[in-house]
């Protein structure tokens, strides 16, 4: 398989010291030596010969690096997808690099858990929240970021106000809980019910595919993840090497012979792929798993499928007025939609039949048993071609697509044409989270072979 994402540690140093990230204590991150522009572009570019289209720059702190910018204009220049996340601190001149960056930039996140400068040094060990504060004002005004907000039981009170200062500069927060690397994670109801609860709110973006994934393994501490870990993703060090298995249980770092590609392929390297290893059991680690989600559809894909277009409908439309709508409706349907994924099954199976390259997209195939009618020819075949589940024939969000494109611009429209009025159309859009998760749930049943029966769902 060829990988289509990496994630290039362009540095291992940080100046953050925050109390749930190891990079900056962990031996095995220390004194590293670090590419130069020439060499980091080098890297770029074979790195788009093996097939990787998207890069995320990170580390450590990515903005140390002082080749940061060239490496993003050569990505640009090859047509490869761009994500930095940054922690917003380092003055005024680490803020000015940041901020040449943007243009180059596809993905642009900052860290920020807490407004309260006390909560801000415990967590991040440093005192420089102020910093952060200006840095998010000063790129907003270029490209509004999104705001990395881990969610604990220390800061679960302030996510109104974090919402509200987002929406203040035009940014987004995904609200998330930490995740730890191979303990399992920990059930944390109470920030999972704080996170939820915020699900429907403007700016706010909530992934329920992970929040079920985390309950999944909290549960069973000896369960293999859904890894795309040297599969679709690749990890690179600040030198080059590639980083195995991945970056949090980084065993070994080794230079590729020949192409990436080429070496990628060896026999040996399957022994690495994430999601198989002893190490990965319990693994918490999300960043190396939201590709793998798309490759089975079943209730995980759902949520997922689900969550994506509910933030598009907010970044393009709900963000710019006041909420609305009843949330306490919002919130029972949302768990409807819930109960009818959990009947499509939330265990990711494996994505490859053996011996092929086609993404076992269906357990069953043509004759799949989730859906109500049987997949005709001319539907299995052009999903087999599909690179993942977002292009399948009979995926709910697909029909969603042309519902969503064909109604809400039309009233964006109306109102700028005087055809409706700014109320009517605010009383459209802020309606629009419930008719898009009743329609979803109704697309759902009449696809998929789902009943109702009682307080749950299940295939008949």
């Amino acid at each position: 398989m060829k990988p289509f994402a990496a994630k290039f540690y362009v540095t291992f140093r940080c100046n953050s010291r925050c109390e749930y990230c190891n990079v900056w204590s962990d031996q095995r991150y220390s004194g590293k030596a670090e590419l130069d522009e020439v060499e980091g572009k080098r890297v770029i570019e074979e790195l788009h010969e093996a097939g990787v289209r998207y890069i995320d720059f990170t580390g450590g702190e990515p903005n140390l690096h002082k080749g940061l910018k060239a490496l993003l204009k050569a990505c640009k220049a090859l047509g490869i997808k761009t994500e930095v996340t940054s922690n917003g601190t380092g003055g005024s001149e680490a803020r000015n690099r940041l901020i040449e960056c943007l243009p180059w930039i596809d993905k642009f996140n900052i860290s920020l858990d807490t407004l309260s400068p006390e909560r801000y040094k415990r967590a991040r060990g440093i005192d420089r929240l102020e910093e952060v504060v200006t840095t998010i004002e000063e790129t907003s005004k270029i490209k509004p970021p999104k705001l990395m907000v881990v969610v604990t039981d220390e800061n679960k009170d302030e996510l109104d106000e974090i919402l509200a200062f987002a929406r203040k500069h035009g940014a987004t927060a995904y609200l998330s809980p930490v995740f730890k690397y191979f303990e399992g994670g920990k059930e944390h109801d109470d920030v999972e019910l704080a996170i939820r609860e915020k699900f429907f709110a403007p700016n706010a973006i909530v992934h329920l595919h992970f929040a079920r994934f985390f309950k999944r393994q909290a549960k069973n501490k000896h369960q293999m993840p859904p890894c795309s870990a040297n599969s679709q993703v690749i990890t690179i060090g600040p030198d080059g090497s590639l980083v195995l298995p991945c970056y949090h249980a980084m065993a070994k770092m080794e230079r590729w012979t020949g192409k990436p590609g080429e070496h990628l392929a060896r026999e040996e390297m399957k022994a690495w792929r994430g999601g198989f290893l002893e190490c990965c059991k319990g693994c918490t680690a999300i960043p190396y798993f939201g590709g793998t989600f798309n490759l089975t559809l079943n209730g995980e894909f759902l949520l997922q499928s689900y969550s994506h277009k509910l933030a598009q409908l907010k970044t393009e439309f709900l963000n710019e007025m006041p909420a609305a709508g009843n949330e306490k409706v919002l919130l029972e349907l949302l768990r409807e939609l819930e109960m009818l994924a959990d009947s499509l099954g939330t265990e990711t199976e494996a994505p490859y039949e053996t011996g092929t390259e086609n993404p076992f997209f269906y357990p069953g195939g043509q004759n799949c048993q989730l859906f109500k009618e049987r997949l005709s020819k001319e539907e299995y075949e052009h999903d087999l071609q599909q690179a993942d589940c977002w292009g399948l024939s009979r995926a709910p969000h697909r029909s969603y697509e042309v519902f969503y494109k064909n109604t809400y611009p039309e009233l964006r429209r109306k109102r700028l044409c005087g055809e409706i009025s700014e109320n009517e159309y605010q009383r459209k859009i802020q309606e629009s989270p419930e008719v898009q998760l009743r329609w979803w749930i109704d697309k759902s049943q009449k696809i998929f072979r789902t009943e109702r029966r009682g307080n749950s769902y299940r295939i008949e």
